[in-house]
């Protein structure tokens, strides 16, 4: 079964909030509760969702994310293409499906992080 969440940055500063947006992806309930406790609100452009692939250190990728291929220090964004209906990396000379290879050294960062 596919795990869907998302992540968002949080418009207080404390960095990212991990579970499922809501009103207009302007808050992301935590761990999945209704619960005003559990709630926060994020910036909501910030708000990206799990690929269900992960890096080759295990952490999960996001769209958004930077990702490190091979070592290489060149960033790639992970993006949705609403076409083809799949994850793909961005780069200088286009787009790459994202696939469940183990080539995807680590996440160093997010296209929403100053």
């Amino acid at each position: 079964m596919r795990t869907i969440k998302f992540k968002g940055l949080r418009v207080d500063g404390q960095g990212w909030v991990y579970g499922m947006p809501t009103f207009y992806k302007k808050y992301i309930l935590n761990d999945n509760k209704v619960d005003s406790l559990n709630s926060y609100e994020v910036i909501p452009e910030s708000v990206g969702q799990f690929t269900g692939k992960l890096t080759s250190d295990d952490m999960e990728i996001y769209e958004g994310d930077l990702i490190n291929v091979n070592k290489q220090g060149i960033p790639l964004e992970v993006g949705w293409n609403n076409d083809s209906l799949s994850w793909f990396l961005k780069h200088d000379f286009g787009e790459k499906p994202l696939c469940d290879l183990r080539f995807l050294d680590k996440i160093i960062g997010n296209i929403h992080e100053k």
